[in-house]
């Protein structure tokens, strides 16, 4: 509902409207990205990615991966950059999804594939065993995310230099060690739900926000008010809490003072 409500307000503020996921080809070791609004994830990525899906569950056993890879909307790239393209007199939002540094740790820390186990190729790195080693690939794919953003913002101001840039991330990283003692702490929140937040904006909007209002859940919500007549209500600051066992979601919430009290409390 909301993804519609967003492409009816970019359509009719006649925006030009992008969604690119870009993410590694392991068995070809090769860079993509795809250019379409629904993907499929059977269908669009390669066949490591799909095993790595299914690794830490029984269809592996059962599911014969036999089917080609699907590679009709995808776009290999020497630069993921590469895949960034304005259009002369009109307005612009594109929405790209860097899988990275999400699990599996294919990369290295320039960007290059790694060559690694079958068993470190999941996409739940708590199957990573090895504490040392599931830092180690966290840190390279990070390294290369790092890289990608840093390139693609460039391109992005070279372009537009009053363009509005949003960076976000919308979970921590997963690293914790499944332990019962991290229940409910400031770390396991962390771990689990630290997701930063940047926002440049040289021009539009600069007068029409306060900066209390910034938070991830209504960012979106925002910049759309900004550039349109509409008026979509804002949501609470509210932090919905998962703990690092992967058990789901608790009805505890958490407001942004809540979450500051237990970080002090954590010293």
């Amino acid at each position: 509902k909301n993804h519609n409500k967003t492409n009816e307000i970019l359509k009719f503020n006649n925006y030009n409207s992008q969604y690119i996921f870009c993410w590694g080809d392991y068995d070809k070791k090769k860079k993509y990205c795809i250019n379409k609004k629904d993907i499929s994830y059977l269908g669009d990525l390669d066949i490591s990615f799909v095993q790595a899906v299914l690794h830490h569950s029984f269809l592996r056993n059962i599911f014969d991966i036999t089917k080609s890879k699907n590679s009709n909307n995808r776009e290999y790239l020497s630069n993921y950059y590469e895949i960034i393209n304005f259009t002369k007199n009109q307005p612009q939002f594109n929405y790209i999804h860097l899988y990275f540094p999400h699990p599996p740790y294919i990369f290295d820390d320039d960007c290059s594939f790694r060559n690694i186990s079958k068993d470190n190729l999941v996409v739940n790195n708590k199957l990573i065993t090895n504490k040392e080693e599931r830092f180690k690939g966290y840190l390279k794919n990070l390294s290369c995310s790092s890289i990608v953003i840093k390139k693609m913002i460039e391109k992005i101001i070279a372009e537009d230099p009053d363009s509005i840039i949003v960076f976000a991330a919308d979970h921590g990283p997963h690293l914790q060690d499944k332990q019962k003692d991290l229940n409910f702490s400031y770390i396991n929140i962390l771990d689990m739900h630290s997701a930063s937040l940047a926002i440049r904006s040289e021009k539009y909007c600069k007068n029409k926000v306060s900066q209390s209002q910034i938070s991830h859940v209504n960012i979106l919500r925002i910049l759309l008010n900004c550039f349109s007549d509409e008026k979509i209500n804002l949501l609470p600051e509210i932090v919905f809490y998962e703990d690092v066992n992967h058990k789901s979601i608790r009805s505890k919430k958490l407001n942004l003072q809540e979450i500051q009290r237990l970080r002090l409390d954590s010293k």
